[in-house]
This record gives structure tokens, sequence and C-alpha cells, in this order.
């Protein structure tokens, strides 16, 4: 029977990376970083982009039945501001928020919140979309001033509305004789004011494009305001 052997034994020690073997992954690692982090936010813009489509289609088609049930008329387009039958208080009841003014029923994950153009202010929005008023501004031959007087669209009198915005998005604005608070953009833009298209009008997606939701319920992008949109609305 042969003796047993009385050399020790040896166990391979596991082998440690170099450092430039460290270098090489940290350096692959970097490239897909890059190649993957404009795929994921090309992704994530396209999905609040989605999310803003879905939105305004909605409000389209609250505002639609409102119209259906009230002779035509759309709710008003501006006083009285913070109560029924304001377009944004409307649409917030009519969604089944419970709630008579805005401290009820303005939130955060409201419908009327585009999610790109919060993501870009620092405040939490809880408004991001304006009607147009278009012919309901108060100049000469205009058939009501918004800003003084309920005053309604003819919702079933709009011609061309395949080609006629109702809401758009909207940005954060200076206006005249007290802002709406930091949590909500502008709520009205006259397309015919060269002040409004510049300054009202919320180019937050791709190409500084902005969404529109028009009077037949259709939503694009556009990159600037169309010919006849500055015609009043009836």
């Amino acid at each position: 029977m042969a003796a047993a052997s009385n050399r020790p034994s040896f166990t391979p020690r596991a082998r440690a990376f170099t450092l430039i073997e460290l270098l090489v992954v940290v350096a692959v690692i970097a490239i897909l970083v890059s190649v993957l982090l404009p795929a994921l936010s090309r992704s994530r813009n396209a999905a609040r982009a989605a999310v803003c489509t879905g939105n305004l289609r909605q409000m389209g088609l609250l505002t639609r039945a409102y119209a259906t049930s009230n002779d035509g008329l759309t709710p008003a387009l501006g006083v009285p501001w913070g109560r029924d039958p304001y377009w944004a208080i409307v649409l917030l009841q009519d969604s089944e928020r419970v709630g008579d003014g805005p401290g009820d029923l303005y939130h955060e994950e409201s419908f009327l919140v585009c999610p790109t153009t919060d993501a870009l202010e620092p405040a939490d929005l809880t408004r991001t979309y304006a009607i147009n008023v278009t012919g309901y501004a108060g100049q000469p031959g205009d058939k009501a001033n918004f800003d003084s007087e309920i005053a309604q669209i003819r919702f079933d009198r709009v011609r061309a509305a395949s080609r006629t915005p109702l809401y758009t998005d909207s940005a954060i604005a200076p206006v005249a004789d007290g802002a709406p608070p930091p949590t909500r953009t502008t709520s009205v833009i006259d397309f015919r004011d060269p002040d409004h298209v510049a300054n009202r009008l919320g180019r937050v997606h791709a190409s500084e494009s902005f969404h529109a939701v028009m009077f037949d319920n259709s939503v694009r992008a556009h990159e600037d305001i169309q010919p006849n949109w500055t015609d009043p609305l009836p």
C-alpha cells in the first residue's frame, strides 16, 4: 500500500482583474449608457406626449358632451373664473372630480396636466392647457369679452372643425391684472394676438411643437399656427 503524501494540497487562488481590464469594462459600460440614455429619453418623451394627446382628446369629448346638453354652447371661456360654468371647472366636474371650486377640483394627477409641461416646471402643475378665445376677446366686432362676461362658443356652428383648435398646450406667461397661480399655465389664447402666440403656446414637445385638439376631436402636433386659426369663432 502506497504511503500517503505529506505534501500540502494546493488550491488555486482566484485571479484578480488587472487595471487595464477594469478600464475596459468601465469604457464598455460608458458606451452602453451613452447609447441607451438617448433612447430611454426619447421613449419617456414619447410616452408623455401620448398622455398629453389622450388628455386633449378627453377634454374635447367632454366639451362636445357639454355643448350637446347646453344648446350647442361650450362652457364659459373665462368669467366666472373659478366656478361653473368656467371651462376647466366644468371639465373637472364632468370627469367626476368632487368639488365646486379650484381648491377642491384642481389636482396634480388631473387630465388637465400635460406631463411634458409638468416635467419642465419646478412647481407641481394642476392645469397646462388653454382654450381658444379668438373672436371672444373684446376686440371691435367680437361677440363677447371672456374677461368681463360669460362667453361661450357655438360649438355646433364651427366651420372647418377638423382645422380649428379647441384646446392647446399652454405656457406660463405674464398676464395683465393678475396671473394664475404658479401651478397653472395661461388658460386662454387669442390667435390674433401676436403676444399670445409668442408667449402662451406650450411649445414643449418634439421640435418645439405644441399639441392641439380640434373641434372634431382630432389631435395633432403643430410647429406653428395655421392661417384659419385667426378667424373669429362663432
